[in-house]
């Protein structure tokens, strides 16, 4: 059976990202690639274990809070709602752009 494809928007600050693992439902496992500090938020990029790149827009914790860092294995989950499906011929778009996936 064939793959199915799809391209899907995810707003970077709905993707909740956390340390310890998450038993809830579009949860991943990946790890931070990048980390990009911009004052009260850190931007961050991630890999999934199953190969998709995110964006991820978290708060600054304080000194007492978990702090998340460039190599970190990390959990993550997106809810359902916070997930829009694009439509087919904009995953052909990109396709035929040599954009990203």
């Amino acid at each position: 059976m064939d793959a199915l494809e799809a391209l899907v928007s995810i707003r970077p600050e709905k993707v909740h990202v956390t340390l310890a693992p998450l038993a809830v439902e579009n949860a991943f496992v990946g790890r931070i690639d990048e980390e990009i500090f911009k004052g009260a938020t850190d931007h961050l990029q991630l890999t999934t274990d199953a190969g998709a790149r995110l964006a991820a827009v978290v708060a600054n914790a304080s000194a007492l809070g978990e702090t998340l860092h460039a190599g970190d294995r990390v959990y993550g989950a997106v809810h359902a709602d916070d997930i829009v499906v694009l439509p087919s011929d904009a995953l052909a778009t990109v396709k035929d752009s040599g954009g990203e996936e």
